[in-house]
């Protein structure tokens, strides 16, 4: 599993803590520095900002995905919207942008559901997601998952909910049949419960901010939890946050326990698959 961390403009080369490169199209669009850092890495996921609420314009959209050329983009999506809107939504998008970049750019696709989502409405939106060819990759966030079956679990702990999501779709064997389909998974954002990562055996990458912002106020991960001290500034992206020595170094523990528990997913991934451990 490849973790990635989102960090301010300033402080980009924290990102390299971990093997991901996550770039918020927003923030690129208005920096030409940050823009011009994943232009230079490999392996690039180009997010549309939705869950930073701030979705760009859709020329400026295609513009970006054509200058940064990410390995993988992610088609815009509404947070809960319907499911029919939402996979139309990327359904489109999936077309134009194959046709627009002249590379074979892997397309993501983020499904979304309204607030308790009758449950025969999630199954057939999985079905339907599947069949689509142009959608390479899922990206699963935590707000689909409460959506989708907070009514069920009665928490509204996200990442909580997520963990419901894996547990029942492998159980359904849905899991299976993307993956035997030639399809991966990315997990949207990595909650408190950093631990759960490690049974997410199945999800070829993560992303947070978490790591970066709640180690500047020296929280670190302990025995598998980050517990969310304070809330990311709007301005994060933008502000040179004045980082200490225990700040540092508290950064740097959180990124090397999450790799801990990606690790573990790992391993579990190839016991599965019958590989060696």
């Amino acid at each position: 599993m490849e973790l990635c961390l989102i960090t301010p403009i300033v402080h980009l080369d924290y990102t390299r803590l971990l093997a991901g490169r996550f770039c918020l199209a927003n923030i690129a669009a208005s920096s030409k520095k940050y823009r011009t850092f994943f232009i230079d890495s490999e392996n690039t996921i180009l997010d549309n900002g939705v869950f930073e609420g701030d979705l760009i314009e859709h020329g400026r959209y295609l513009e970006l995905s054509k200058e940064i050329r990410p390995a993988t983009i992610i088609a815009p999506d509404q947070i809960g919207a319907s499911t029919e809107t939402n996979l139309n939504m990327g359904i489109a998008f999936a077309k134009e942008i194959k046709d627009v970049l002249d590379y074979p750019v892997k397309v993501m696709f983020v499904p979304q559901c309204k607030r308790n989502a009758d449950p025969g409405e999630v199954e057939a939106l999985q079905d339907a997601m599947l069949e689509v060819k142009e959608f390479d990759c899922f990206g699963i966030c935590r707000d689909f998952a409460y959506n989708a079956y907070g009514q069920h679990t009665r928490t509204i702990d996200q990442e909580l909910n997520r963990f419901y999501l894996a547990s029942l779709w492998t159980a359904e064997g849905y899991i299976y049949r993307v993956l035997d389909a030639g399809k991966s998974f990315h997990f949207l954002g990595i909650g408190d419960r950093v631990d759960l990562i490690q049974f997410y055996w199945f999800v070829n990458s993560m992303d947070t901010a978490s790591f970066f912002w709640q180690g500047l106020a020296n929280n670190t991960i302990k025995e598998g939890k980050l517990e969310t001290y304070l809330s990311k500034p709007s301005d994060y992206f933008k502000r040179a946050f004045d980082i200490t020595g225990e700040a540092k170094e508290a950064i740097t523990v959180n990124c090397t326990t999450a790799l801990h528990y990606a690790q573990q997913a790992d391993r579990l991934r190839n016991k599965i698959n019958g590989k060696r451990i």
